[in-house]
């Protein structure tokens, strides 16, 4: 589970801005410059979702990730790579 801040266009585009979870030894941590690089509606198991194929950048260091809102529920799951499929390139490509 995650918090989202989203930006909204003036014609309804919704744009990731800010996450903040909880990680796995109880610390609230935050992705800040996301860059969205795919946002597409899907259906998972007939349940409607919007899915946002993400990067952010730190340190030189590319994470991607995938943030799911269960628009039904209004709520947002946060998927994070494994830490040795990280990138170390420049997250603007």
């Amino acid at each position: 589970k995650a918090a989202v801040s989203c930006w909204f266009t003036s014609k309804g585009r919704s744009i990731p801005q800010l996450v903040k979870y909880e990680d796995e030894e109880g610390r609230i941590r935050c992705i800040r410059q996301i860059r969205l690089l795919k946002a597409e509606e899907k259906y998972f198991a007939g349940i409607r979702m919007k899915r946002y194929d993400c990067c952010s950048q730190e340190d030189g260091i590319r994470r991607n990730f995938i943030l799911l809102y269960h628009v039904e529920e209004g709520t947002w799951d946060l998927v994070l790579p494994c830490e040795e499929k990280e990138n170390r390139v420049n997250c603007s490509e």
